[in-house]
């Protein structure tokens, strides 16, 4: 038996029942392995939508690893953390070879926002509290620049929407009613 480490032609002698000579030459040919890489990912939010994998060179190898299917990666599958997607080629030869990168899934935000109380028709204006963690936005029926506005929202149950975004890109929201009542 022979193992080649290196790419080339070799010849090689063959040993018969105990008995040394030639008795036929054959000639080897090792072809080296591809040259495999892949461009590291960016991160992504964990509800992201599933996407293409791209970066893996040469093209039209294999995307493999947690969340991954059909070359395309879907953070919600893998879940928050870092996973190792593979990238395998494989040339004409037959020969392959593979490269790696992480992927990091970030968690969303855990944002709340506390209660309203009702208010009446005929209310001032007033500036919204109650999300957290601070430096999110409001939005909703009556709402401008994070201020409530009962007359603009007009009588009825209005859903205030607070809405925060991290350090990391990802964003989450929460909803709570505020009611305006009608004047007697």
């Amino acid at each position: 038996s022979y193992t080649a480490t290196e790419a080339g032609n070799y010849s090689f002698y063959v040993i018969k029942n105990g008995c040394m000579g030639i008795s036929d030459e054959v000639e080897l040919i090792v072809h080296p392995l591809p040259s495999v890489s892949i461009a590291n990912f960016e991160p992504v939010c964990a509800d992201a939508t599933p996407f293409a994998l791209t970066g893996g060179l040469p093209e039209g190898g294999i995307y493999s690893g947690t969340g991954v299917s059909a070359g395309t990666f879907d953070p919600s599958v893998a879940g928050v953390g870092t996973h190792s997607i593979t990238y395998t080629y494989t040339d004409a030869n037959g020969c392959s070879s593979n490269a790696s990168a992480d992927m990091v899934v970030n968690a969303l935000p855990t944002v709340s926002l506390a209660d309203f109380e009702p208010v009446c028709a005929d209310a001032a204006p007033f500036a919204l509290a109650g999300g957290l963690p601070e430096g999110g936005s409001y939005s909703g029926i009556g709402v401008s620049a994070g201020t409530f506005d009962p007359s603009v929202a007009g009588v009825g149950t209005h859903s205030i929407t607070y809405t925060y975004t991290d350090a990391n890109g990802c964003s989450s929201s929460a909803s709570a009613d505020m009611v305006v009542n009608a004047l007697p």
